[in-house]
């Protein structure tokens, strides 16, 4: 006899959650995901594809050449991949590692460790934007819309590059600022936004770049919201460099220790990239080889289609992930990666003291991603301030069990 009819409901305003999923969903996604983590035992049978794929005369060429370098990049990592099970505790776990040792380098080498950076993004473009006259949640978007494959600083260039083409600029420097934004197709989603087109962000579709703007547009500065946030995070800061006892008590200064309301929600939606990603599966962050160092193995592994991307949305039983058409491999991903980043704001907040009156953790599930986000691109080298110095991170040294209690913390 059947069971009920499982609901097609998905979420309108925003990326799906895990928490969106029925019990099989949830299970389903969480078995497919496991299975996923064996990708040595899927890395040859990648590379002979990408190996057909760029012999193949059928195949344009910009193809074939693409297909032949991501083989040699997956051949090149082979001797350092293993196969192990994603799961949502491992990769909370990894979370966790890498936020606290973003906080330890932040103190130790007087970088900055990621938290807040939403609302110095959100300044950023918000200033250009005032210059020219245009919304800041329109240009927040713009911006947004270039950012698939691309850096922050890049969206920004680009979407500058825009206004001030919109404003009657023109030229070889405007036509490079906006050559910044990637490909030729989201410039034109962001320029036609920007002109008053429609909202080019598809939560379902596009969930890590929906997610992106939704923190930026929320990350106001300037405000008690944004002072409530630093002060969560700063509390966190405190207690990994040993400042102060995760019990000692905050004065709740704005109001707003309890409220969960926007970018200080513990539980809201974050841009779960392919760094994010490649956390999750936990390979080799701290090496990267080829010539130059130029292939990082973890990255390399959390980026590919074949690998870690296009996830099944059925488990090895059948069941799917969930039944709406509009849920796919990427909105099915970017779920599963998203509750480990709220698992993980949990775990560290608990651990940490960054707690309402109630003693429930309220780290933002944001600062969470910042953090762990900015440290695992200055283990693999990749952070601009780090190119090319593969240096081993503290995030090796602090395992998810050392934040079960306060008691078992180490700083």
């Amino acid at each position: 006899m059947a069971g009920p009819a499982r609901s097609k409901a998905v979420p309108t305003d925003r990326a799906l959650q895990f928490s969106d999923l029925d019990r099989p969903g949830r299970a389903a996604l969480q078995g497919v995901m496991r299975d996923q983590g064996a990708v040595r035992s899927r890395l040859d049978a990648r590379v002979d594809q990408l190996g057909r794929a760029a012999t193949n005369p059928s195949n344009n060429a910009t193809t074939q050449v693409k297909s032949a370098k991501n083989a040699g990049k997956l051949s090149e990592i082979a001797p350092h991949v293993v196969d192990k099970p994603v799961t949502l505790q491992g990769a909370a776990s990894r979370r966790v590692s890498h936020f606290v040792a973003g906080i330890e380098r932040s103190a130790a080498e007087g970088v900055s460790s990621g938290g807040g950076w939403y609302f110095d993004h959100h300044r950023d473009i918000a200033g250009m934007a005032a210059q020219h006259g245009v919304p800041t949640d329109r240009a927040i978007t713009a911006a947004a819309a270039m950012s698939p494959m691309n850096s922050p600083d890049n969206e920004k260039k680009a979407v500058g590059g825009l206004m001030r083409q919109m404003s009657g600029e023109s030229g070889p420097h405007i036509d490079r600022l906006i050559q910044a934004g990637g490909t030729k197709t989201n410039i034109a989603k962001a320029q036609e936004h920007l002109e008053g087109g429609p909202d080019p962000l598809n939560p379902h579709s596009a969930p890590k770049v929906h997610s992106y703007r939704g923190a930026s547009v929320n990350a106001v500065p300037g405000g008690a919201v944004e002072e409530e946030y630093r002060t969560r995070v700063g509390h966190a800061e405190k207690v990994v460099t040993g400042q102060i006892h995760p019990g000692q008590q905050r004065m709740d200064l704005f109001g707003l220790r309890d409220s969960h309301e926007g970018i200080l929600n513990p539980r809201g939606n974050t841009a779960e990239d392919t760094w994010m990603n490649t956390i999750s599966y936990g390979q080799d962050l701290a090496t990267s080889v080829g010539r130059g160092g130029r292939t990082n193995v973890a990255k390399t592994v959390g980026s590919d289609k074949g690998l870690a991307l296009d996830i099944p949305k059925k488990d090895s039983t059948g069941t799917s992930v969930h039944p709406s058409p509009l849920v796919g491999s990427s909105g099915a991903l970017h779920s599963f990666n998203n509750e480990a980043t709220i698992r993980a704001a949990r775990q560290a907040g608990k651990a940490l003291g960054v707690t309402d009156s109630q003693g429930r953790s309220n780290l933002p599930s944001v600062a969470m991603q910042e953090v762990s986000w900015t440290e695992a691109r200055r283990v693999a080298g990749k952070d601009p301030e780090y190119a090319g110095d593969r240096r081993r991170s503290a995030a090796s040294s602090i395992s998810g069990a050392q934040l079960k209690g306060q008691q078992s913390l180490r700083f």
